[in-house]
């Protein structure tokens, strides 16, 4: 049975932290302080792993049901949508000279 806003809303902190499943490997894991995240457990290339979607109430049942709708596409593609959500982040070079060219810029006024 998938998880409704009303569970999502009432669940309370407890000592550890909990999962309150929905479906497809979509869960809400409420932590000891009360913060409650999005996560999706799935496999790639024969190893288990963690996708995170944010936390509730910023996003709702529905967003984290279409996050994972999108996650299982890019999945049957052959895609690991953990990788593909950093790709969008930080475009620069991360090579070691570039890296350093830019320590170097900003300490040069020493």
């Amino acid at each position: 049975m998938p998880l409704t806003e009303t569970q999502a809303r009432n669940a309370k902190p407890t000592d550890r932290a909990y999962k309150l499943s929905d479906s497809e490997g979509l869960f809400l894991l409420v932590q000891p302080n009360g913060a409650k995240l999005w996560r999706m457990k799935y496999r790639f290339a024969g190893k288990e792993k963690l996708l995170s979607f944010g936390a509730y109430p910023a996003v709702g049942i529905s967003a984290a049901r279409e996050r994972r709708f999108a996650a299982k596409a890019q999945l049957a593609q052959g895609q690991d949508p953990m990788r593909a959500k950093g790709e969008g982040e930080g475009d620069e070079d991360k090579s070691f000279e570039a890296v350093a060219k830019r320590w170097h810029d900003m300490h040069m006024a020493r």
